[in-house]
């Protein structure tokens, strides 16, 4: 009988719920547990709109925006929502180099928009991260525990 090897454990994913402190500068510490996003590293952050508990600001690795790049360009010419979505991503994005200490600076506009003060609630998603208020993190839990059951059934 042959072995079967077991399938190599996931890597390289975003995973956990942080909450850090931001400063006056409006800087943020990337979780240390995040290793794949690297000190001096070049992250892209977009305001993300598209929740009832509010926006946030998510954040990928430069190869997650142009994921988001071919995925927008695969949308028919002749759809009007791909002018938006071209202004919604991209217009409300900014790509910030991690300093020396793995701390990325949320552009104040940014910030502004997601409700981020003083706390930000930092949520691994897999291949990008979540940054929350505090308050629209909590908006969200209460939404999505209502909806839990049945995403859970698509995964069987």
């Amino acid at each position: 009988m042959s072995e079967t090897a077991n399938p190599a454990p996931y890597r390289g994913f975003l995973t956990g719920l942080y909450e850090h402190l931001v400063d006056e500068k409006r800087r943020m510490a990337i979780p240390a547990q995040w290793s794949q996003i690297e000190a001096a590293e070049t992250i892209v952050l977009v305001l993300w709109p598209g929740s009832k508990a509010g926006a946030c600001i998510r954040g990928v690795k430069r190869g997650g925006l142009e994921k988001m790049a071919d995925e927008i360009d695969a949308v028919p010419n002749t759809d009007p929502k791909k002018a938006i979505l071209k202004r919604q991503v991209f217009g409300r994005s900014a790509e910030l180099a991690l300093d020396k200490v793995r701390r990325v600076t949320l552009p104040g506009w940014m910030a502004e928009a997601a409700g981020i003060t003083t706390q930000a609630v930092l949520l691994g998603c897999g291949d990008r991260f979540e940054v929350w208020s505090p308050g629209r993190a909590k908006s969200l839990d209460e939404v999505e525990a209502e909806q839990m059951p049945e995403a859970l059934a698509i995964m069987g």
